[in-house]
């Protein structure tokens, strides 16, 4: 007979079932609600075998997990590697032929494209690691709990075997403890499951840190790829645009050779140029000299003013004023912009340069002769006419080599040229005022012989005009005596 009933299901229970944790029947937990009091008449049950509830879930679960853990360990052992050897993947591991260097930028920016990757592939690596620890605890952990499981279940059967061996009352108290060890190992057992279903999902928890892992080592291993094809292309970009840079440095060479003969030419045309000067030069002081056979017997010109017409002779001059880039024709002199003032000194690499009258023997104005030079240089030279009425008056040009007139403050010609010296290679025009008209002419040597010819004629007969007063010396102001 039995000593207790189940309060819920009123289910006989055994003295064995009623110090169990809950009713074979309806899984009542009975440890708190029946306590174990036998009959004093009631028999000793005899002992059976008493299969738990818990044995085949625990049996379940416990085959699982091991089929689990052999087939990682198979998975680990035989198949494909799915992390990288020694930090290089088979495809990164395949040299990679030289290629020049990108430009600075676009290597700077692959580069860290390809550190980032690298530190992902890292990181995944330490993760993957990191889980095989996990896996191999939840191993352990799971065997020690298995042993635990397997150590209560003896501990257990012991002592139902202890139980069916006493008889009398003298067994109970071994009852008792066979009861309380029972008690104890069912306790072990739970703690035993606890521990498993912990074991299981820290498994399960590494499995996911593990795919996890797999995927970040092939997102990483991805931007890896894309990085290295970046990198590629950069340095195929930069391979083009240094052989854009040859094919442009062997053109610059070309022009600049080309330039180099240009200027040769033009040097050996300079020289030409300076030997056509200097024998037009020799002509022109022969001719001078003609002129001066000829104008023998005739009065020098004195400062004073006087009657003229056709070459004027007469001139206030001031130069010359270094030009060594033979662009002084275009550079605006102190005399250029100031009022003539005899008595004013201009300072220039040659020293202090003055104005000084010049009376020409000749109608051509020699400055080479005068200045003593050929260097590259300008002049000035200023003289004022007086006509009897307003006119207009025609002037025959010539210079060696550039030449800009002013007249009254205007400017009438103005010519940037190299050549030697002729009468009438310009014409130009303009009106005097009545009373003093200034007249101021710039002349540029670009090298060799430098002078100019300055006839005046009149505009409607080309001829000599009368009723004109020449003067080289500033003439009083109005209101001055």
């Amino acid at each position: 007979m039995s000593a207790s009933r189940c309060p819920n299901c009123d289910a006989p229970l055994t003295t064995t079932e009623a110090a169990g944790e809950a009713c074979p029947d309806c899984a009542t937990p009975l440890a708190d609600s029946l306590p174990f009091a036998p009959a004093v008449d009631d028999p000793l049950p005899t002992p059976r075998p008493r299969r738990s509830r818990w044995t085949f879930p625990a049996g379940l679960a416990v085959g699982i997990l091991l089929a689990l853990t052999g087939a990682t360990g198979a998975w680990w052992a035989w198949g494909p590697a799915p992390f990288p050897v020694d930090g290089v993947t088979p495809a990164a591991a395949q040299p990679v032929a030289e290629i020049p260097s990108p430009p600075a930028d676009e290597v700077t920016r692959q580069a860290e494209l390809l550190q980032r990757a690298r530190a992902a592939a890292e990181r995944a690596e330490a993760l993957r690691v990191e889980t095989e620890k996990a896996v191999t605890s939840a191993r352990e952990r799971l065997q020690t709990a298995l042993g635990e499981v397997a150590a209560a279940e003896a501990e257990r059967s012991a002592a139902e075997e202890r139980l069916r061996a006493v008889h009398g009352k003298e067994a109970e108290a071994g009852v008792v403890k066979a009861r309380a060890a029972a008690q104890q190992a069912d306790i072990q057992r739970v703690v035993a499951e606890r521990a498993l279903a912990d074991v299981q999902a820290r498994l399960h928890a590494a499995k996911a840190k593990e795919d996890q892992a797999r995927q970040s080592e092939a997102a990483a291993r991805t931007a890896r790829t894309d990085a290295e094809r970046a990198l590629a292309d950069a340095r195929n970009k930069l391979q083009t645009t240094r052989d854009q840079h040859a094919e442009a440095d062997r053109q610059l060479a070309a022009i600049r050779g080309r330039l180099q003969a240009a200027k040769d030419q033009a040097a050996a045309a300079d020289r030409e140029l300076a030997q056509k000067k200097t024998r037009l030069a020799d002509l022109d002081r022969a001719i001078l000299a003609k002129a001066a056979k000829t104008a023998a017997g005739s009065p020098t010109p004195d400062t004073g003013t006087k009657p003229a017409g056709g070459f004027v002779r007469d001139w206030l001059v001031v130069g010359p004023f270094p030009a060594p880039d033979r662009k002084g024709h275009d550079i605006a002199f102190p005399p250029e912009a100031e009022p003539v003032d005899p008595k004013k000194e201009y300072k220039a690499a040659t020293g202090t340069l003055r104005w000084q009258h010049h009376g020409s023997p000749a109608d051509y104005i020699d400055f080479e002769k005068l200045f003593k030079t050929q260097d590259p240089a300008v002049a000035y030279a200023v003289c004022w006419v007086r006509p009897d009425r307003p006119r207009r008056i025609s002037l025959n040009l010539g210079s060696n080599d550039g030449i800009k007139v002013w007249v009254g403050g205007k400017v009438i010609a103005d010519r940037a040229v190299s050549r030697s010296a002729a009468p009438g290679q310009d014409r130009a025009s303009c009106e005097l005022a009545a009373g003093w008209n200034e007249v101021r002419v710039k002349i540029d040597n670009q090298g060799g012989p430098w002078g100019f010819y300055f006839d005046v004629r009149d505009a409607a007969t080309d001829r000599p005009p009368s009723g004109l007063e020449f003067t080289a010396t500033p003439p009083e102001p109005k209101g001055k005596k």
